[in-house]
């Protein structure tokens, strides 16, 4: 297991009521010709995935996408300030993500140090994974990388 499997999905409707609240905002304001295309901009997603959401036919929702309606949205603090939200970003594993995605190149570095030392006590680059809960081109990646630095 990789830790993605954890937090592929989350259940959509905390996420469709961000966006109806916003919709709910914008109708009115008769600048806005398409408010559900406004909202695909503000979210970053795709028009096609914001109507699927809204119109109920989309049970599930990836975190990425869920991250972007609620950071863009309502902003980054209604992870932590809304108790719903701050309870889902709670039980989730951002392992991967945290590994996939390093904050800085000092983060990375790190990383990178830590996945060659694994993969050489265990053996192979699929152990070390699986102990590190990454997946195995994640640890592919940071030893590749560890080379090209050497």
């Amino acid at each position: 297991m990789n830790g993605a499997e954890a937090i592929s999905y989350l259940d959509v409707e905390p996420f469709r009521k961000i966006l109806a609240d916003r919709l709910a905002e914008i109708e009115d304001n008769t600048e806005i010709t398409d408010p559900k295309a406004q909202i695909a901009k503000e979210a970053g997603l795709s028009e096609r995935l914001v109507r699927r959401i809204l119109k109920g036919e989309q049970d599930t929702l990836s975190f990425d996408n869920a991250d972007r309606i609620v950071t863009r949205v309502v902003g980054p603090m209604a992870w932590h300030e809304d108790e719903e939200l701050s309870g889902i970003y709670e039980s989730l594993d951002l392992t991967h993500l945290d590994w996939a995605f390093p904050v800085s190149e000092t983060v990375a570095a790190e990383l990178r140090e830590i996945a060659v030392r694994f993969v050489k006590e265990l053996g192979n680059s699929a152990l070390a994974a699986e102990a590190l809960g990454i997946s195995v081109g994640t640890v592919g990646r940071y030893a590749r990388q560890a080379r090209a630095v050497a």
